[in-house]
C-alpha cells in the first residue's frame, strides 16, 4: 500500500484527512455495491435461463 501521509493538525489538516477517510469509505462502499449490484443481476439472469430451460 501507500505510505501514511503525515498531516498537520496545526494547518487545519485534520479537516483534509478527514475529507480523504471519508472519500476512502465510499470508494470501498461503492465498489460493495458494484459488486452485489453484478451478483444480482447474474443470479436474476440465472433464474429467467433456468426456468426457460426448464419450462
Amino acid at each position: 500500500m501507500t505510505e501514511e501521509k503525515k498531516w498537520d493538525v496545526t494547518r487545519g489538516d485534520f479537516q483534509k484527512k478527514y475529507i480523504h477517510e471519508e472519500h476512502k469509505k465510499y470508494k470501498k462502499r461503492e465498489k460493495l455495491e458494484k459488486f452485489f449490484f453484478c451478483l444480482f443481476v447474474v443470479m436474476v439472469a440465472g433464474v429467467i435461463i433456468y426456468s426457460f430451460l426448464h419450462f
